[in-house]
């Protein structure tokens, strides 16, 4: 997804990361809803590539210190390093 949660031609997210640090954008926020590492993967290509600085976040919920839960501290940390 490019802004507004559409999904765009991976062309136009680079033509917009392009246009977007040439006019003075220099920090782009990428993030994924599912947190799903490929999804972000093209964003943080686009904006590296247009010489912006790429802010990757990750999205959780719950009680991230309950390690008898799937979504623990540790599942974060591991999708992190990825």
């Amino acid at each position: 997804n490019g802004v507004g949660y559409t999904s765009y031609p991976d062309n136009s997210i680079f033509k917009f990361c392009d246009v977007a640090v040439r006019s003075g954008m220099d920090v782009f926020r990428v993030f994924d809803s599912l947190n799903y590492v490929d999804n972000l993967r093209l964003g943080i290509d686009a904006v590296g590539a247009a010489g912006g600085v790429v802010e990757c976040a990750i999205g959780y919920s719950g009680d991230v210190l309950d390690d008898a839960s799937k979504y623990n501290l540790e599942y974060y940390l591991n999708l992190a390093r990825e």
